[in-house]
C-alpha cells in the first residue's frame, strides 16, 4: 500500500503531465489531460487522508472516496472532485480512445488543469 509520500509524488507527476499536455500546440491528448487531472486529484486525496482512507478498486471505492471528500472538505470541494471524476470517465469511456470523438478541446483541457489547482489548494496542497 502506498504511503503519503508516494501518493504525493504520483499526484505531482500526474498534475505535471496534465499541465504539459494541455500546453502543447494543437495537442491531440486533451483526453489525457482530463484523465491525469482526475488521477492527480485522487492521489492528493489519498495523501491528505492517509492512512485513514487507502482503498483500491473501481466504482464503489470511487463513490466512497467522493463521499469522504465531501464529509472532510464540504460540498463545494466535493463538487470540484466530482467534476474531475466525471470528466475523466467521459474521456476514458465515451470516446473509446478515438481522438476524433474527443469531447475536450484545448480550452477545456486548460480549464481542468485550473480546476485541479483549485481543488488541491482547497484540500491543503497549494504548491
Amino acid at each position: 500500500m502506498p504511503d503519503r509520500a508516494s501518493h504525493l509524488r504520483q499526484a505531482r507527476r500526474n498534475a505535471a503531465l496534465a499541465a504539459h499536455l494541455a500546453e502543447l500546440p494543437h495537442s491531440p491528448y486533451t483526453d489525457w489531460v482530463i484523465i491525469a487531472c482526475f488521477y492527480a486529484a485522487l492521489h492528493y486525496v489519498e495523501a491528505a487522508l492517509y492512512p485513514e482512507h487507502t482503498e483500491k478498486g473501481g466504482g464503489q471505492v470511487h463513490r466512497r472516496r467522493q463521499e469522504k471528500v465531501e464529509l472532510t472538505w464540504g460540498t463545494t470541494v466535493g463538487r470540484l472532485y466530482y467534476q474531475l471524476q466525471v470528466a475523466s470517465e467521459i474521456a476514458r469511456y465515451v470516446g473509446n480512445g478515438d481522438p476524433t470523438r474527443c469531447y475536450f478541446d484545448a480550452s477545456l483541457a486548460r480549464h481542468f488543469v485550473q480546476l485541479l489547482a483549485r481543488f488541491k489548494a482547497s484540500i491543503g496542497y497549494p504548491e
